[in-house]
Parts: structure tokens; C-alpha cells; sequence
């Protein structure tokens, strides 16, 4: 840019024209400003970079992989202890196991029931279909030392209607808390 002033003012000097001189300057002051503009965004663009980053790395941790695989995943069961989509969901559970495996982390397997037998009943039920999704794990190679069993029976009804109550027969998987200890 001082540069081009020094080559305006030389060709001012020569006797060129005072409107192309002053236009001339227009532009160099415009360029000068859109350069230091550009700088300024790109050290802006730099500085969110780097906070994209940290905030990325924070939730690409095996826990956030593992809260990932887990959201939004139940295995839905009949009446009785046998799931009803036990073969779609071997392929979550693997990925799951291998997670679980690999690097230093728990799960919680939550076993629910619907309302429609004694609360003693829907207890033990709600264990069984837990243990069961618990031993799947130990199957494809997870430590049982890594998971908890937990058995919520009717407690937490996700479908009201008696034609969706097998919606409550179901196995969820939770994140342990950070400071949980495995049993």
C-alpha cells in the first residue's frame, strides 16, 4: 500500500490530473482498510477455530462417543424376559461393547416394566430383562465388573395406553455418573 501512495504522489508530481490524483488516493485508502478488515477477520476466524476446537475435543471423549451410541436406544421386550428386536439391536450393542472395552468406562443397564403386574412382579421383571442386556454385553467381551444393573419397574411409563405398553417393556443403557464407582 505505501507502495501505491509513493507511485500516486510521484505521478501527481508529473502533473496528472487532481481528480484522478484524489481518486486515486480514494482507492489506495480503501484497499489499505479492506486489508486491515481482512487481518482482522482472519484473526477472528483463527480465534473461533481454536475454541471450535476445544469445544469439538470436549465432546469427542469416549464418554460423549459412548452418550452418542446410548441416546435415543432401548431394546423393546414381549410379555415375558425375551426382547422383541434383539437381532437390530446386536449391531449398536457391539459397538457399544467395543467402546466399553476399549477405554475406561461403565454403563448402566436399566430394566423397566410395564404397570400391568404387581409392583413385586414388574421388579423382578424389569431385573431379568436388565440382566439379560447385561450378559449380551459380557458375551461380546465386556468386564461385568464395568456394569451396573438397575431395575426401575413401572416407574418410568413412557406410553400410557394399554395399546402401547410394550413401549414400557424395554432396556435402556445409561452413562455413569464421572465419580460413580463400578460395583
Amino acid at each position: 500500500v505505501d507502495d501505491l501512495r509513493n507511485r500516486v504522489e510521484a505521478v501527481a508530481g508529473a502533473g496528472a490530473s487532481a481528480g484522478l490524483v484524489a481518486d486515486l488516493r480514494t482507492r489506495i485508502d480503501t484497499l489499505a482498510a479492506t486489508g486491515a478488515e481482512t487481518r482482522r477477520l482472519n484473526d477472528s476466524v483463527a480465534k473461533l477455530a481454536d475454541q471450535l476446537a476445544a469445544v469439538t475435543a470436549k465432546f469427542e471423549t469416549p464418554r460423549a462417543r459412548l452418550a452418542g451410541l446410548i441416546d435415543g436406544f432401548a431394546i423393546f421386550f414381549g410379555e415375558g424376559e425375551r426382547p422383541l428386536n434383539e437381532a437390530p439391536a446386536a449391531a449398536r450393542l457391539a459397538a457399544i461393547a467395543d467402546l466399553i472395552k476399549a477405554r475406561d468406562l461403565g454403563i448402566r443397564v436399566v430394566g423397566h416394566a410395564d404397570a400391568t403386574g404387581s409392583a413385586a412382579q414388574n421388579q423382578l421383571l424389569s431385573r431379568r430383562r436388565a440382566e439379560f442386556v447385561a450378559d449380551l454385553l459380557v458375551a461380546k467381551g465386556v468386564d461385568r465388573s464395568k456394569i451396573v444393573v438397575a431395575a426401575r419397574s413401572a416407574s418410568f411409563l413412557i406410553a400410557e395406553q394399554p395399546s402401547a405398553r410394550e413401549r414400557n417393556r424395554r432396556v435402556t443403557l445409561e452413562n455413569l455418573f464421572e465419580d460413580e464407582v463400578y460395583p
